[in-house]
């Protein structure tokens, strides 16, 4: 089964028929799709899913591997009006007008919500669970995707979400930051260094704590060194005993010391991308990377959420975001939208609270999928023996890259992914 979840004012799919042309944003169609899979965010491989209006984001849903779902909304034609003028028809008079295809929309959102909110509260895990963040394209929303992914769990789950900036230079954190940063990831570090270690009320109190009760931990020295990978090491270890969740925003570089240890230790790794060739390549470049990394990085690739940022430039359909990251086995179960928003496009500081409604959807959306994953992995590993389990967690049997295969020739390809669906279209 496959869906397409993301953002959208209306937050579902629905037939065109049902929803009223006052309807602000469409909601994308999906042509003869049953109402209970619509809803869901699941539609077959054979069904045919339309284009959204121009500027139209594409509606949201929880990934289809979560537990956790709302029920399927009713027909609008059975749906009776509670709100607006019909709405006071049928308590005054005691009829059953029907609900415009406007209130179904809202309706059906609300429920979605609802459903988003309770699989991000009741997903649980028994470990400190490392998320990382990842798209060797620059400005594809890598950032602001670490910060309101983390804000979208924290501002349900409670204080146990850190971010840390593990890209090879200062990156763009601190600038999101509700407030400029007096400390960070990087004097945390020094610490670490200086004097190896250093107690969880010194670790905490180099975050800032966001209104969303995110952690920050961003660079604060422009002209920092860049990080090894026994740094991020030391710094996931310090976090982890304090945070159930961190979120790892990482740079351009996906050969880099510190992008290959946060690699290393990641649960789940978010692709964030905008709607653009050159942006979806960054993705393709990611896959071919997780290719290299034996087991690994085949458990990961299986792992993987990608968010298409809307940042008012997009040149793609979601049809051809979505044809392109099917090429590299991402199902579009795992592909969430973000509407445009203003305040996220302004580059300054980002307050959760001062998202839009849509996109405030949306995120919770994604930080819902990335919740239900780290559930079912936790849950996985509980399977396993206890020994099996240590040893999976253990600082001692971090994951090591495997050393290089030899040079194929010229006669076999070396990527998994070479060609892109742009670039056979040009063929």
């Amino acid at each position: 089964m496959n869906g397409f979840p993301g953002s959208h004012d209306s937050d579902l799919y629905e037939e065109s028929s049902a929803l009223d042309a006052a309807t602000e944003n469409r909601a994308v169609v999906n042509d003869g799709v049953p109402d209970s899979q619509a809803h869901s965010g699941t539609v077959s491989q054979s069904s045919s899913v339309s284009e959204p209006a121009a500027g139209a984001a594409l509606a949201p849903a929880t990934a289809a591997s979560m537990p956790q779902s709302s029920p399927a909304p009713a027909a609008p034609s059975s749906v009776v009006a509670t709100d607006g003028f019909r709405g006071v028809v049928n308590r005054l008079a005691r009829t059953k007008l029907r609900a415009t295809g406007a209130e179904v929309a809202r309706r059906a959102a609300a429920e979605q919500a609802a459903a988003d909110e309770l699989a991000v509260r009741s997903s649980s895990w028994t470990r400190c669970m490392r998320v990382l963040v990842a798209n060797r394209r620059g400005g594809v929303g890598k950032t602001v995707t670490s910060v309101l992914v983390a804000a979208a769990l924290a501002s349900l789950r409670g204080s146990g979400v850190a971010v840390a900036e593990f890209s090879d230079e200062a990156g763009g954190l601190a600038g999101r930051c509700e407030q400029p940063p007096v400390r960070g990831v990087d004097t945390l570090l020094a610490r670490l260094v200086s004097a190896g270690g250093a107690d969880g009320a010194f670790v905490y109190g180099n975050g800032q704590v966001q209104s969303s009760m995110a952690t920050m931990y961003p660079t604060v020295d422009p002209d920092r060194e860049p990080f090894t990978g026994p740094d991020v090491h030391s710094v996931v270890e310090a976090l982890a005993p304090l945070f159930s969740t961190v979120i790892m925003d990482t740079g351009n570089g996906y050969r880099s010391a510190a992008f290959t240890a946060a690699l290393g230790v990641t649960d789940v790794v978010i692709a964030p991308t905008l709607a653009g060739p050159d942006a979806v390549a960054g993705i393709r470049d990611l896959m071919n990377r997780l290719a290299g990394l034996g087991e690994h990085g085949r458990l990961l690739a299986s792992r993987v959420i990608v968010v298409v940022v809307d940042d008012g430039r997009s040149v793609l359909s979601h049809r051809e975001v979505l044809d392109e990251l099917a090429v590299l086995g991402i199902d579009r179960s795992r592909v969430y939208a973000i509407p445009f928003d203003a305040h996220i496009a302004s580059r300054g500081p980002v307050v959760f609270s001062q998202t839009t409604a849509a996109s405030k959807r949306a995120w919770l959306a994604a930080g819902a999928a990335v919740a239900a994953l780290l559930g079912a992995i936790d849950f996985d590993e509980a399977l396993l023996e206890p020994a099996a389990v240590t040893a999976s967690i253990s600082p001692a049997t971090r994951f090591e890259e495997p050393a290089p295969a030899p040079d194929p020739g010229p006669d076999r390809a070396t990527n998994v992914f070479p060609h892109s669906v742009f670039q056979r279209k040009a063929n």
